[in-house]
């Protein structure tokens, strides 16, 4: 039917967003502490679990914008990563709004936002985010790294292979500096690397 064949594009990029986002930029879930992963996908102990730590309208209106965002932010990934479309449907447009609300995005809150652009497939949006990343450090890692998903997706190989290729460059000596935004996502980080490598072959 019609109808079907209109949808399948997006559903195809929705599907290749997923295995992208889940494989590289859901390790990180609150209070700054990346998630581990046991066998099977189990989070393991100390962990929380995606069901926890769902903020409450009464929590959030006692936030500031920026810990609203991050509260909310931490919730939509907790929620993908576990599978739960439902609970992914419900808090990613509140966390899109929230960090629209912020006066002024410091480089994790701008990874965080193209994160959640990337989970809701708004490919653009993503790479925006990635451009003024990369505007500000042309080696930022958390940039290229969004900046070669998108291109990935958007099934442009060559422009992925090259933003890949400055991620390996520039690792040994950007993933040294004590950025607050590296230190919160350094499984991201390995994981971004390790795409890279594989994405680049021997």
């Amino acid at each position: 039917p019609a109808g079907r064949g209109a949808w399948l594009p997006w559903l195809i990029t929705a599907g290749v967003v997923a295995v992208l986002v889940g494989a590289v930029f859901y390790p990180r879930l609150r209070d700054g502490e990346a998630v581990t992963v046991g066998a099977g996908g189990a989070p393991m102990a100390g962990v929380p679990t995606p069901g926890a730590g769902a903020p409450s309208a009464a929590d959030l209106a006692n936030m500031d914008p920026r810990e609203a965002a991050d509260r909310l932010y931490n919730r939509v990934m907790q929620a993908f990563s576990a599978g739960d479309t439902a609970q992914v449907t419900m808090f990613l447009p509140m966390a899109l709004s929230a960090h629209q609300q912020i006066d002024s995005l410091d480089n994790d809150a701008r990874f965080h936002l193209a994160t959640l652009h990337l989970v809701a497939a708004n490919l653009p949006a993503a790479r925006a985010q990635a451009d003024t990343l990369l505007a500000g450090n042309p080696n930022h890692l958390l940039g290229l790294g969004l900046a070669a998903e998108v291109a990935t997706v958007q099934g442009d190989s060559a422009q992925a292979r090259s933003f890949y290729q400055r991620y390996l460059d520039a690792y040994a000596a950007e993933s040294t500096r004590p950025l607050p935004e590296y230190q919160e996502h350094s499984g991201s980080l390995e994981a971004q690397r390790e795409r890279a490598r594989t994405a680049l072959g021997p």
